[in-house]
């Protein structure tokens, strides 16, 4: 069965792993929250509503939609194997980071995507490359808060969809909607990228960056 986000607390990515995002710690979560009244009367109170609002909330079917509403997120049946492999490939074709690779042990490359994935490039001497996640938007939701809430995201115009970049010293980072779906792309040029040498981001691996990322997002979204 499927929740509403508020009712899930959300696991950070460990970048150094497959990183997807776990919601099966929404129950500690309600647990917490309840706690927090003080206990005694109230705080039972508290439980029983959040409780209730739970129980409400588990009517939602496992497509994520109440009745014919529409679903409060989309799944993706591509695999984790699919996208990993699409950003390495981008990685060493496109990037020219020819020893991109991915540490398939970190992953289950059969598992389907669902609402979440992330996939990490590794290259020569343990370095990270960059990473690629996706997600699925929720109902109304328009981007991922962490680049909505973020001024430091400029809009870039020209692709036909929402897109968004952010520039830092550690490296670049795009994020674009396609649908229903979000993509995030970021290229780490904070350190000896290609041949012992930084990676320069020009505008012409900026369009191609922006480009392979719509192209991912629409794919896992289809």
């Amino acid at each position: 069965m499927v929740l509403p986000e508020q009712f899930f607390a959300v696991a950070a990515h460990d970048r150094s792993r497959s990183g997807y995002v776990d919601y099966r710690s929404w129950s500690s979560r309600v647990g917490a929250d309840a706690g927090e009244t003080g206990g005694g009367v109230v705080g039972r109170k508290s439980r029983r509503e959040i409780l209730g609002a739970v129980i409400v909330a588990l009517s939602v079917s496992a497509c994520g939609s109440v009745g014919n509403q529409e679903p409060y997120y989309e799944e993706s049946e591509r695999t984790v194997g699919e996208q990993c492999t699409r950003t390495r490939d981008f990685f060493a074709d496109g990037l020219g980071a020819k020893d991109a690779e991915i540490r398939w042990a970190d992953y289950d490359s059969s598992r389907a995507i669902g609402m979440s994935a992330l996939c990490v490039v590794w290259g020569d001497a343990m370095t990270r490359r960059g990473a690629t996640t996706v997600w699925a938007l929720w109902k109304g939701e328009t981007a991922r808060a962490h680049v909505s809430e973020d001024p430091l995201y400029r809009p870039l115009d020209g692709y036909g969809h929402d897109v968004w970049l952010k520039r830092e010293l550690s490296g670049t980072h795009f994020a674009v909607v396609v649908g229903r779906w979000q993509g995030d792309l970021t290229v780490d040029t904070g350190g000896p990228f290609a041949a012992g040498r930084p990676l320069e981001m020009s505008e012409e691996l900026e369009r191609q960056s922006v480009e392979f990322l719509i192209e991912l997002t629409d794919y896992v979204g289809k």
